[in-house]
């Protein structure tokens, strides 16, 4: 870049607006990217205890989430 763009110069039509109903639609899947540590494996960086365990605690809230949304769903529904 020859020179940083000015105050107000957008590459669409202004600043970015945060919708709270879009937040929570985004935030319904999981976020399999911070699963994936090949890009650091493979680049031998360092990846600390402290992500690992985030990691960890992500997988476990969202497996109980689903699990806990299938028994409610599932929980008045005859099997067999």
């Amino acid at each position: 870049m020859k020179r940083p763009p000015p105050t107000g110069d957008y590459i669409i039509d202004g600043p970015q607006r945060v919708h709270a109903p879009w937040r929570l639609v985004w935030s319904v899947p999981p976020n399999l990217q911070s699963l994936s540590f090949t890009d650091a494996l493979s680049q031998e960086h360092f990846i600390p205890p402290s992500h690992l365990g985030m990691v960890a605690l992500y997988s476990a809230l969202y497996i109980s989430g689903m699990l806990s949304l299938a028994v409610i769903l599932f929980q008045t529904r005859e099997v067999g």
